[in-house]
């Protein structure tokens, strides 16, 4: 898709309601949930304790029309927050074998992003302590996690010096402005500075809490504070995603990345506007984070610069994590359980979202689902979003650029192999592709963070063959081949599909009488059975079972009350 059929048109401020069109209600905002699990250090978030929310809340009431909500916890100090991180980081010797991860190290040249400088009398290079960085590559058990050198920030960006002077606001405070100027189309790349006439950008003061995640590609994730300029004093913590190296190739993620954003903003724009009502964005009912700027050039993708509101909580991936902390055994109750469940059904919610927007996310995992941490009007909150829609694309397309091979669904990985690694348009063609691929992956993951247990984990080798791939699948399409699930033949694939699934059930120890978690092996099952089956026509609707999950929960909630 275009970014120039997106673009974002300026809107009226009024007073807001809850959204009840285009099934966006998804419910996860009318109370506050506290976080019974210590709130786990993002990957590749080389953040002091000091910004790690201790995520403990007590709230005055418990409704039971919620799916908990509201819950009463112990606190957990932030010093045994950070410890379970960094066990979790580096002594996975100590858990089962299920859940080990190898620590390995390679070591990246120190290179500025394009067109930049180091800002003169500060240290061009920052080498922050690298925690753990999880991506594809270390999935697979191949050297992923690199000694960082980053040289950033650019000369034309300047450091907040006196943040003590800027009252630190969150998303929800910033809203009612948000709403007034949608996002911010930069006049200027990121090496001239970013350039809009309503807001600006600053850099941490601390360089070496700046990065946020830097995957396998040249995409990197920033910390930074975004200045409106109506509010001269206000700053808000945001996350800057650009391009170190300037390539083509992962400009254009991220140039798509932006184009479904602007087209999120642009159909509940459209939608408030056609039915007459308050837009959706101000009640917080937004299935990613929100994208307050952006920076595009047709003819040099790679300078894409895209910054969104920094999301304050673990993902799915740290959550599995953090469980294999010995000292988790103590937070493990039935009110921790049904936390977990609840945060599962507001993640499909939210896929469900994209699903009737018209997106297709096609690389939904554990670390793409994050949790969101925020306080409005004295109420501290905990929603969960949807993040990384680099790969996104419009459902009535057959466009896909490969996810994660790991959480890809059987039809997913065969439109890769003839888009990709075969050219074969044709033979795409005949592949049917729509809401159900995203069903594959939301189900796996919201299956694993349940069990508490991942797939990649147990069957990567040497411990398994890994994942599903094409052998040789035929090239030319044959003549009267009407049936949808031509492909669904073992001989096309390394593990039979039926087989691979067969194989998630068995690793994850779905069937067995002794579950860490029973009332989320309950949902875990009821969630396989309903999303991850090989026929995409037999798959339920992602929102049908979140609706079939809070049904679940609320039984659970009756027997423990």
């Amino acid at each position: 898709m275009e970014y120039s059929d997106y673009k974002a048109q300026e809107v009226g401020y009024g007073g807001w309601k809850r959204a009840t069109n285009l099934g966006l209600t998804g419910g996860s905002y009318a109370s506050s949930m506290p976080i019974a699990s210590p709130v786990y250090k993002r990957r590749s978030h080389f953040r002091s304790p000091r910004e790690v929310p201790a995520g403990q809340y007590l709230p005055k009431a418990v409704s039971l029309s919620l799916t908990c909500r509201v819950r009463k916890v112990r606190n957990t100090q932030i010093a045994e927050v950070v410890e379970d991180s960094e066990y979790a980081s580096y002594n996975q010797s100590l858990v089962n074998a299920n859940v080990k991860n190898t620590l390995t190290s390679h070591r990246s040249g120190s290179s500025q992003p394009c067109g930049t400088t180091s800002k003169p009398g500060m240290p061009g290079v920052a080498t922050p302590k690298l925690l753990h960085s999880h991506n594809d590559n270390a999935s697979t058990g191949e050297s992923a996690v690199q000694d960082t050198q980053v040289q950033w920030p650019p000369s034309s960006i300047e450091v907040l010096h006196d943040l003590e002077n800027y009252v630190e606001i969150n998303f929800a405070d910033y809203r009612p402005l948000y709403d007034r100027i949608g996002p911010v189309a930069f006049r200027t790349s990121l090496s001239d500075g970013l350039n809009s006439a309503s807001a600006e950008l600053r850099l941490l003061p601390n360089m070496s809490s700046m990065l946020i995640s830097q995957n396998s590609t040249q995409r990197v994730v920033y910390n930074a504070y975004w200045l409106p300029k109506q509010f001269p004093k206000i700053a808000l913590k945001v996350a800057v995603k650009s391009v170190k190296d300037c390539n083509v190739r992962d400009g254009r993620s991220i140039k798509r990345e932006i184009g479904c954003h602007l087209y999120i903003y642009q159909k509940l724009v459209g939608a408030a506007r056609a039915a007459n009502r308050p837009l959706a964005i101000a009640t917080d009912e937004w299935p990613t984070s929100e994208v307050l700027g952006y920076y595009l050039d047709k003819n040099n993708p790679g300078t894409s610069v895209l910054v969104t509101r920094k999301l304050l909580g673990p993902d799915f991936f740290d959550i599995i994590r953090s469980e294999c902390s010995p000292r988790f055994g103590s937070r493990n109750t039935p009110l921790y359980e049904l936390n977990k469940l609840d945060w599962c059904i507001i993640a499909m919610e939210r896929v469900a979202q994209l699903s009737e927007l018209g997106i297709r996310h096609n690389d939904l995992k554990p670390d793409n689902i994050v949790l969101d941490m925020y306080e409005t009007a004295g109420v501290k909150r905990v929603d969960v979003k949807v993040i990384d829609l680099g790969a996104a694309s419009l459902e009535s397309t057959k466009e896909f650029t490969g996810g994660t091979s790991w959480y890809e669904s059987p039809e997913q990985k065969l439109l890769e192999y003839y888009t990709k690694k075969h050219q074969n348009p044709k033979r795409a063609q005949t592949i049917e592709i729509g809401q159900s691929s995203d069903a594959w992956g939301i189900g796996q993951s919201v299956i694993e963070v349940l069990l508490g247990r991942r797939v990649v984990d147990c069957l990567r080798p040497p411990l398994g063959n890994g994942p599903p791939e094409l052998l040789d699948p035929p090239q030319e399409v044959g003549v009267g081949e009407t049936d949808p699930l031509w492909w669904n033949r073992d001989e096309y694939w390394t593990v039979p599909p039926r087989v691979w699934r067969a194989n998630i059930r068995q690793a994850l120890k779905m069937d067995s009488p002794r579950q860490k978690f029973p009332i989320c092996a309950h949902a875990a099952r009821f969630v396989f059975e309903r999303l991850m089956q090989v026929d995409p026509r037999r798959r339920a609707s992602v929102r049908s079972v979140a609706d079939g999950l809070r049904l679940l929960a609320k039984g659970e909630i009756a027997k423990h009350i």
